[in-house]
C-alpha cells in the first residue's frame, strides 16, 4: 500500500507500508506537529517499492529528506496514481529490472527517465504509434532519429 502523509503545512512522507495506519502511529512519534494519513493506494502484488520508487523518482525536484517531499497533495497523489500505473506497465526506476527481462532484448540495464510533455505533442506521438506501446514507439523512433543522424543504421 502506498500512502502519502502530512501535517496541514510542510512536506509530505510518501512511502509504502503494509498498515499505513500502523506506520502513521511510528511517525507521529518522531514528529512535533500533528500527521496525517492523506492518502492510500494500492499497487499490483509485487509492486510495491517500485512504483513507489517511480513516485519519488518523479517527484525528486521537491524532495526534501528521506521520503519527504514540498509537493501539494494533488500532486503527490498523482505521482503515486501515475507511478502505480507505470509500475503495472512494467517501467523500472533506476534501471532495476525486478526479475523481468530487460528492453529490447539487449540484455542491458534500462534507466527510466520521467520527461513533461506538451499535449498536442504526445497527443500527435499517441496518433502516429497507433495501438503500439508508447514508451516502447518512443525509445524505437529516437533511435531511428540518431541512427540517421549519425549515418549509422544498424
Amino acid at each position: 500500500m502506498l500512502y502519502v502523509m502530512g501535517g496541514d503545512e510542510g512536506p509530505l512522507k510518501i512511502g509504502r507500508a503494509l498498515r499505513p495506519k500502523s506506520r502513521l502511529h511510528s511517525v507521529q512519534t518522531g514528529s512535533p506537529r500533528l500527521i496525517r494519513l492523506l492518502f492510500e493506494a494500492q499497487a499490483p502484488d509485487g509492486l510495491d517499492a517500485e512504483a513507489e520508487a517511480l513516485a519519488h523518482m518523479a517527484l525528486r525536484e521537491s524532495w526534501v529528506s528521506g521520503e519527504w517531499f514540498a509537493v501539494p497533495l494533488d500532486t503527490a497523489r498523482s505521482a503515486i496514481n501515475e507511478a502505480i500505473h507505470a509500475a503495472a506497465r512494467g517501467e523500472r526506476a533506476f534501471g532495476k529490472s525486478m526479475g523481468r527481462k530487460p528492453l529490447g532484448g539487449t540484455g542491458e540495464k534500462t534507466v527510466m527517465v520521467p520527461m513533461r510533455w506538451a499535449p498536442a505533442l504526445l497527443a500527435r506521438v499517441d496518433e502516429a504509434r497507433g495501438d503500439r506501446d508508447r514508451a516502447a514507439w518512443i525509445r524505437e523512433a529516437v533511435a531511428e532519429k540518431l541512427d540517421r543522424e549519425s549515418g549509422d543504421q544498424r
